[in-house]
């Protein structure tokens, strides 16, 4: 009961505070013209920030192709890697058939 008492009264502070910036807000005439140079400073920012957002967004995608052709030239690097390893142990069990032949 105590805690809930506890939690209510920090409720009713926040909500009392909360109630008394916003009436300072409306009755302070200069809040509403920092929040309109606010505005305008965001709305004068944003294509700058568009441009800035698209370029990174642009990079990553390049990035990514990079990643994924290097890991196409690993995948046939290891593909051709393993095709030669095999044609080596198929000469090489070749070329031991033939030893046992010979010593036959």
């Amino acid at each position: 009961a105590r805690a809930e008492r506890e939690t209510k009264a920090r409720e009713a502070r926040v909500a009392v505070a909360r109630l008394g910036r916003e009436t300072s807000r409306e009755l302070d005439p200069q809040y509403e013209v920092e929040a309109r140079k606010r505005v305008e400073a965001d709305v004068a920012r944003a294509p700058v920030r568009n441009a800035r957002l698209t370029d990174r967004k642009n990079e990553r995608a390049e990035h990514a192709q990079k990643l994924c052709d290097r890991q196409k030239v690993l995948a046939s690097d290891l593909r051709r890697h393993r095709v030669e390893k095999t044609m080596f142990a198929e000469l090489d069990q070749v070329r031991d058939k033939r030893l046992e032949k010979a010593t036959k």
